[in-house]
């Protein structure tokens, strides 16, 4: 994909024949100025929803990042809805100004205590299963061998680039992964590895 470019593409599949798909426009990061909008803690409450409709959505953003306790589901298999209600009111969708049809703002999620269901270090083991930790379940963050992995496979912690600009790592504290050892030396071979010019985590 080229940068600062729009990319018009539609979600389909062959058992929605009765359907009609809609389309969508992705905008590629202009790496000369990229607008980030980084939280956390966002949960199903009326003070989210106010914040926004009022600021959030108002803001003319390339990406967003949420840095865990998102949905507050902690890991109940039955709560599986609070991320449906939450994702379908993040501002992640708009029009877009240049073509009319529905923008796709692109958003990263790290993994907190809310959504796994535990605190860190505490000893307690996380059921894994096609539909368990919805986190995962929902977000798979990277792909391996160009494949989605399947659920159990997934890890808590991820890396995305954008072009030689910026790198991003979503990292877990100890939840569904310790901060040493596997996650450690991941991130470490990769900050040897590459070579951005600005690096977050």
């Amino acid at each position: 994909l080229k940068s600062n470019t729009r990319y018009v593409f539609q979600i389909t599949s062959s058992s929605w024949k009765s359907q009609t798909a809609k389309t969508y426009v992705y905008k590629t990061f202009d790496e000369s100025k990229i607008v980030i909008v980084d939280g956390g803690d966002v949960g199903n409450s009326h003070i989210t929803e106010t914040m926004n409709k009022n600021t959030v959505s108002k803001i003319e953003m390339d990406l967003i990042m949420l840095g865990g306790d998102i949905a507050y589901d902690n890991n109940i298999a039955a709560c599986y809805r609070s991320w449906d209600y939450l994702i379908k009111r993040l501002p992640q969708q708009r029009t877009d100004p240049i073509t009319g049809l529905t923008r796709l703002i692109p958003t990263i999620y790290g993994v907190g205590n809310h959504d796994m269901g535990i605190n860190p270090y505490n000893g307690a083991k996380i059921t894994h299963n096609a539909n368990e930790p919805a986190f995962k379940h929902y977000f798979p963050q990277n792909t391996y061998d160009g494949k989605i992995p399947y659920g159990t496979d997934r890890k808590s912690y991820s890396l995305q680039k954008i072009g030689n600009l910026l790198e991003i790592y979503s990292l877990d504290t100890g939840y569904d992964t310790k901060m040493e050892g596997e996650q450690m030396e991941w991130m470490i071979l990769n900050l040897e590895k590459n070579s951005a010019t600005y690096r977050f985590a």
